[in-house]
């Protein structure tokens, strides 16, 4: 009797794909075996159980992605696919059900060696662009200082569509979380929103990770990248924040709150909002505009000014006496009925020479600066536009020229010495050999 010849060749099918991957990612992966996504697949059967495939697809943002798959057959006959791809996904991705589709192309196609070339080279014809892949009316949509129960988030998401009439549909909040952690399995993210998106990952404290702090040099960045979209919108507004070219310096006065009060008034809005970043920013919620600020205010300052209650006009000699002595650090502008002698003069900078012992026992010597306005002697730091003093009962007020003082400083620099890291600024130390001579500094 004849033996009947084993087949074995090894069978891959649209059934066994779908039982091995997630529905959604099945479905997308459908959709790009369908667009020609596959850039190149190599298939061998190592033996009638054992198939392997390494492939090339496209993915969304540009991106090409690497695939290498292994396809055994169990003992009950169904297949196992382990499909690793180097995107985010990873593991039996949309990327994987379409090389495996492209797979089952493959070993359905009768055609000669010859003829599987010639397709081949037909088929980059119809192979899309990475971005098409995953066209999308879809877009994301960022909201900063949403004012909600318990406060203001610094920033939400939300999802919506573009409208042939213009505009934007219906938002849909999104969860940060899900957003920031893998931000290219959503089609509403462009390429422009990764580049944010990772920003904005970065800035998550550590306690409250999906909590947005913007902050430094990044915050900036991040900020001006988000308006840059046209899809950034403060609070509840209905048009995207504008930023302005111009930056804005905060202007503080006192102005009649009727006829016997007084309180101090601004050209910065009470419900603006102030970021701590670098540069400082503020937003004018009347105008929809981010400007960046030039101020020697700290953020937390600016929102106390703003808030400062009215004081009766008979009271405010009294309370500018009580200012001065609990915030001496803080300029107040000056109301008329505080009387004060105006002190401007030129800067005049001493320098005293100080040692000390280092915990290993060497001795070092330093600087430390401090300047003149007439008799008045200040610290260099903190730079305030003007330092108030007190004499018995009257206050005088120090105009300082900043930039004067800075060119001392950095003429100090000139010579070798560094501003100590450690303590205040006002020190200066050097490790160079020269000694300072025939300059104009006095000592």
């Amino acid at each position: 009797m004849k033996k009947k010849q084993k087949n074995n060749t090894f069978l891959l099918t649209i059934e066994d794909i779908m039982e091995n991957s997630d529905p959604s990612y099945f479905q997308r992966g459908v959709a790009y075996f369908k667009k020609h996504a596959v850039v190149s697949c190599e298939v061998a059967q190592l033996n009638g159980k054992v198939m392997k495939i390494r492939s090339e697809v496209y993915g969304s943002h540009d991106n090409i992605y690497q695939q290498n798959i292994i396809i055994d057959t169990l003992p009950d006959g169904k297949k196992n696919i382990i499909g690793d791809c180097d995107c985010p996904v990873s593991f039996n991705c949309k990327h994987v059900v379409a090389a495996c589709l492209y797979a089952i192309a493959l070993q359905n196609d009768t055609s000669t060696p010859s003829e599987k070339r010639a397709l081949a080279w037909l088929e980059k014809f119809h192979q899309k662009s990475p971005r098409s892949l995953e066209e999308s009316d879809e877009l994301l949509i960022y909201r900063l200082f949403e004012k909600e129960p318990g406060g203001h988030h610094s920033i939400s998401f939300y999802k919506t569509k573009q409208l042939k009439k213009g505009g934007f549909g219906k938002m849909y909040r999104i969860d940060p979380g899900n957003l920031l952690q893998d931000p290219y399995r959503y089609r509403y993210v462009k390429n422009e929103d990764l580049v944010i998106l990772k920003m904005l990952k970065a800035m998550r404290p550590a306690l409250y990770p999906y909590q947005i702090t913007f902050e430094e040099e990044l915050g900036a960045m991040a900020l001006k990248k988000m308006i840059q979209t046209g899809r950034c919108y403060f609070d509840q507004h209905e048009t995207p924040l504008q930023l302005s070219q111009e930056k804005i310096i905060p202007d503080f006065f006192w102005e009649d709150v009727g006829e016997e009060e007084k309180k101090i008034a601004s050209n910065l809005h009470p419900n603006g909002i102030f970021i701590p970043v670098k540069p400082f920013m503020y937003i004018d919620p009347l105008t929809n505009t981010l400007y960046e600020v030039t101020t020697e205010y700290d953020a937390q300052t600016l929102s106390l000014l703003l808030q400062a209650p009215a004081v009766a006009k008979e009271s405010i000699s009294s309370f500018m006496n009580k200012a001065m002595e609990i915030i001496p650090h803080v300029p107040l502008p000056i109301p008329e009925e505080f009387h004060t002698e105006e002190i401007r003069t030129v800067p005049v900078p001493h320098l005293h020479l100080h040692s000390a012992v280092t915990e290993d026992g060497r001795t070092i010597h330093y600087i430390a600066l401090s300047f003149t306005y007439g008799k008045y002697e200040i610290d260099p730091y903190p730079q305030k536009m003007f330092f108030m003093k007190k004499e018995k009962e009257s206050w005088y007020k120090i105009h300082r020229d900043l930039k004067q003082e800075n060119a001392i400083i950095d003429e100090i620099k000139s010579f070798g010495f560094m501003q100590s890291p450690d303590h205040s600024p006002s020190f200066f130390f050097s490790f160079a050999v020269a000694i300072v001579v025939d300059r104009d500094i006095n000592v």
